[in-house]
């Protein structure tokens, strides 16, 4: 007969089709998931933007998590984090604001979803600013936000020869 501490830690670890599945890290991967659904449906970060946002993580994931740990999750603690890590990308100072945008490499064929991507024109002649701008909750890639950067100035080149592009990471250890 199995002790106690032997099935708990079958339940947390087990194999499908010769894959080990570990349950904390799926659960890891869908915050990820989930954070980036929460910052995708923000602009500015306005009260009203929050509220929605939340509300949308709610109805998708509630019954992935459980309310009590989207209430911990969505705590007024986290979002002040959030918010405070992310700093000037929900300025209002951005004219274009692109949440998911898809960029395509077309000399490897391979298409890229770039997580919050934020232009400024600052005089309408081509000059200005662009912010690119990677979620984490997990483990990043510098190469993975130069690619993106490098993409940019592929794809668009006189367009934004001009442009000061920035890129950072956003890394978010949510508390829940």
């Amino acid at each position: 007969m199995k002790d106690k501490n032997n099935l708990i830690k079958e339940k947390e670890n087990f194999e499908i089709g010769g894959t080990k599945f570990l349950l904390k890290t799926e659960e890891q991967r869908v915050l990820g998931i989930l954070i980036h659904y929460f910052l995708e449906n923000i602009r500015n970060a306005e009260d009203k933007e929050i509220e929605y946002a939340k509300k949308l993580c709610y109805k998708n994931y509630l019954s992935y998590f459980g309310e009590e740990k989207l209430s911990k999750i969505f705590s007024e603690k986290n979002i002040k984090k959030i918010l405070e890590i992310s700093g000037e990308i929900f300025s209002e100072k951005w004219d274009h604001i692109y949440s998911e945008y898809e960029i395509y490499d077309y000399e490897n064929k391979k298409s890229y979803r770039i997580d919050r991507i934020m232009i400024k024109d600052d005089d309408g002649n081509g000059n200005g600013e662009i912010y690119i701008v990677d979620y984490k909750t997990g483990s990043k890639n510098d190469e993975q936000i130069e690619n993106y950067k490098n993409l940019i100035y592929k794809n668009f080149g006189d367009e934004v020869q001009n442009y000061k592009v920035r890129t950072k990471f956003l890394e978010f250890d949510i508390e829940y």
